[in-house]
């Protein structure tokens, strides 16, 4: 009998093709962000990487969408990410050959502009992106206006390493943001000295408050009727450092920081209230600075509050200073807040006054008790033969049942006109400077004016 042999074939049969789709999509995700499918970094870096190489000229821009953190904290993260797909799918429109957009991460993207060396066709771009954000996003049957802020750097000329032109773009973007944001702004080296002194003044604020290196200086605003002090406004010092507050409040308020100082200075001043008070010199309202920055710390009429009562403190013999700046937006948050204040029993001053456009409006609604006439206001119109601006001023003011401080007065003429036009206080180097808490003790009681003068 003849042997058979017989073969067999053992195999997996296997679908190549389904393969295929898996790994493009795996090679697709690790290339693309998940959320808005635009390129990633990664991608990004290997693109800007190949012209670099190539010796192209061309720029790098990155921007940020403006108070992001606001539209997430009040709208939800859901409803953000929805935001930032709708913004992708706007910039995945104008991306052509020489525009390559990418997501950066969180809120900011970069951009790619490739074969370009004019800043004017760079600018054409840039408000090309621009463009791109001026009609409303619509989610959820509400529509949100959003703006950017964008910094852009060119390459060569600024730099040809990634990295650095990553910072540039990053530094110029900041840069926008510190003044004003919705713009954008070519980078320059002059930016990054910016950037790094503003760093040693965070770092500066941050030591003082572990270290407790700030100081209050007060500075008096005499009642012009007894000619004696009526109240001390407490300005803020660093102790072991020159910087003005004009240089480093704006950094604290960049950086957040200004809510810890804004609580230090609110205890500061309270605590000295009560020793001059316990020294048996008697009680005079402290007035106290609120940046509107401040806003953020949601607890900080709580925080007032609970400070004036331990220490039996009437409230209305502390004052809060806010700027027009305050009240720009005029929003419910910025109302509740000044309302809070009064239903507290806390006196509100509007500083500055007159250096705004809209001061008068704000005077018919906002619940403040005193108005205080900013410096410029004082030189342009108290050296002048007719003092009919001036009287008008104050005359407004009383008729709406305010009180009115002159500030920056230097003058003996321009008290002088102040008192013959009826003003309230007035606050300036004619009287005194800001002083430490020990001198301001010897000034306590003491007759700034004569009143028979």
């Amino acid at each position: 009998m003849a042997n058979r042999w017989k073969t067999q074939i053992y195999g997996i049969l296997m679908d190549t093709t389904k393969m295929k789709e898996q790994e493009d999509y795996i090679a697709y995700l690790a290339t693309h962000d998940f959320l808005t499918q635009l390129p990633n970094r990664m991608s990004f870096l290997e693109k800007l990487q190949d012209v670099l190489m190539k010796g192209e000229s061309g720029a790098v821009l990155l921007f940020d969408i403006d108070n992001f953190k606001g539209i997430n904290d009040t709208q939800g993260h859901v409803y953000g990410d929805e935001l930032l797909k709708d913004i992708a799918l706007r910039l995945q429109h104008i991306s052509n050959e020489k525009l390559f957009v990418s997501r950066l991460g969180g809120d900011e993207f970069l951009v790619l502009i490739e074969n370009v060396n004019r800043k004017s066709e760079i600018e054409q771009y840039a408000n090309r992106i621009r463009n791109a954000f001026e009609a409303s996003f619509v989610l959820n049957g509400k529509a949100n206006f959003v703006s950017i802020s964008m910094g852009i750097t060119c390459f060569p000329e600024d730099s040809n390493e990634i990295n650095q032109i990553i910072m540039n773009a990053d530094t110029a973007m900041y840069h926008v943001k510190h003044n004003g944001k919705n713009s954008f702004a070519f980078y320059h080296r002059k930016m990054k000295d910016v950037m790094n002194e503003k760093i040693e003044i965070e770092m500066i604020l941050r030591e003082a408050l572990k270290k407790n290196a700030f100081k209050l200086l007060y500075q008096p605003q005499i009642d012009l009727n007894s000619g004696k002090i009526h109240s001390f406004e407490a300005l803020l010092r660093l102790k072991d450092h020159s910087l003005r507050p004009d240089q480093f409040i704006p950094v604290a308020e960049e950086t957040n920081l200004i809510i810890s100082i804004g609580r230090w200075v609110a205890k500061a001043a309270i605590e000295q209230f009560v020793d001059w008070r316990n020294k048996g010199l008697g009680e005079k309202t402290i007035a106290i600075n609120y940046s509107n920055k401040q806003l953020r710390d949601r607890d900080f009429i709580i925080y007032l509050t609970q400070l004036v009562k331990l220490n039996n403190i009437n409230p209305e013999l502390i004052e809060i200073e806010i700027t027009e700046s305050f009240l720009l937006e005029n929003n419910s948050e910025t109302m509740a807040f000044l309302h809070g204040l009064k239903e507290e029993g806390f006196r509100i001053a509007l500083d500055d006054f007159g250096t705004g456009y809209s001061s008068l409006n704000y005077l018919t609604y906002i619940p403040v008790d005193k108005v205080k006439l900013d410096k410029t206001i004082n030189d342009k119109f108290l050296n002048l033969a007719n003092n009919r601006v001036m009287d008008s001023l104050i005359s407004l003011a009383h008729s709406l049942k305010l009180e009115i401080t002159a500030e920056g007065i230097e003058e003996w003429d321009q008290y002088l006109q102040l008192k013959q036009g009826g003003c309230d206080y007035i606050q300036g180097y004619l009287f005194s400077k800001p002083v430490e808490a020990n001198a301001a003790e010897k000034l306590f009681d003491h007759p700034f004016i004569m009143l028979n003068e």
